[in-house]
This record gives structure tokens, C-alpha cells and sequence, in this order.
């Protein structure tokens, strides 16, 4: 029985993919929760850019060029360089961050170039595409029918509590 609603839910959740990963990478309407999400990641990143300065004077040890060159590099794989790409979660700064590098070296914005590449892209490269894609949404999926599962699972837990103490299987008072 468990195992028909959850693929009911799937078929359902199905046309909404979309939606899910634009929800999943934080393409929320202008709000409150949308702000204070934003500014925690702004400070996530301004924690991480900080780490990412070399410490000067005399402190500068191949540890601290180490512990800094970490730092740039998950800086630059986790966020975006400019502030107006950043997003209010993690996985859409990650998109971002990779939309904004992509294609930089060459000089071209690979957002902008990847529609006209993308017909040419070899079968390997292409099934590879197919595969991250896949992983993308099916993982956006799971956390969507998981988060549904949990509500739902506190709602029976919630509405449970009164009947139990009733029957005795919680003494009463204590």
C-alpha cells in the first residue's frame, strides 16, 4: 500500500519538475523569508571570503596559504561573483556560481551560448548531460516527497497524542 502512494505521488509530483528545482534553487516571489534567506547566505559567503584573505605580516605560513586557497576555491565553487546572482539557497548558489564560471575563460556566457551548443554536443557528452539532469531532478523530487511525508507523519502524530493518553498508554498527569 505504502509503496502505491508513494509512486501515485511521483506520477503526481511528475509535471510539476519544474517548478520543484526553480523552488529547490530559490526562484521564490519577493518576501520576507526570501530576504532573511538571501541575507543568510550573503553572510555564509562573506564568512567564506573572509577565510579566503591571506592573514598578513608575519602570520603568512604555507598552513594559512593553504587554509586560504581551500577557502577561494569553495568561494568561487559555492557562490556566484556578482551579488545580484545570489540566491537564497545553497543549491541555487551553486547553479549560479557555475552558470557564472562556465564559459568565462573563453569569453562567452555559456547561458546565453549553451542553446546553440547543445545540438552539437557528442552522445557521451550528452548522455552525460541527460544524467546530471536526472540526478538534479530526481533528488529535487525525493527531498519534495520526503518534506510532504514529514508534515503529513507530525499531523498523524499530533492528532495521535490525545487518543493514547485516553487509552492509558500514557499515564495521565505525569
Amino acid at each position: 500500500m505504502a509503496a502505491l502512494a508513494i509512486a501515485l505521488l511521483a506520477v503526481i509530483l511528475q509535471p510539476l519538475q519544474l517548478a520543484l528545482v526553480n523552488l529547490a534553487q530559490g526562484s521564490w516571489p519577493a518576501g520576507p523569508g526570501a530576504t532573511w534567506a538571501r541575507q543568510r547566505q550573503q553572510t555564509r559567503r562573506d564568512r567564506l571570503a573572509r577565510a579566503a584573505q591571506l592573514p598578513p605580516g608575519p602570520d603568512l605560513t604555507s598552513q594559512a596559504i593553504q587554509r586560504a586557497g581551500t577557502a577561494g576555491y569553495q568561494l568561487r565553487r559555492r557562490f556566484p561573483g556578482p551579488d545580484h546572482l545570489l540566491q537564497p539557497t545553497a543549491l541555487g548558489n551553486v547553479l549560479a556560481a557555475m552558470q557564472d564560471s562556465a564559459g568565462r575563460a573563453y569569453g562567452f556566457d555559456a547561458v546565453t551560448a549553451w542553446p546553440r551548443l547543445y545540438p552539437v554536443l557528442g552522445e557521451q557528452c550528452r548522455t552525460l548531460v541527460y544524467d546530471r539532469r536526472d540526478t538534479l531532478d530526481a533528488s529535487v523530487r525525493l527531498a519534495a516527497t520526503m518534506a510532504a511525508t514529514a508534515v503529513a507523519s507530525l499531523a498523524l502524530l499530533l492528532g495521535s497524542a490525545p487518543d493514547a493518553a485516553a487509552r492509558g498508554a500514557v499515564p495521565a498527569g505525569k
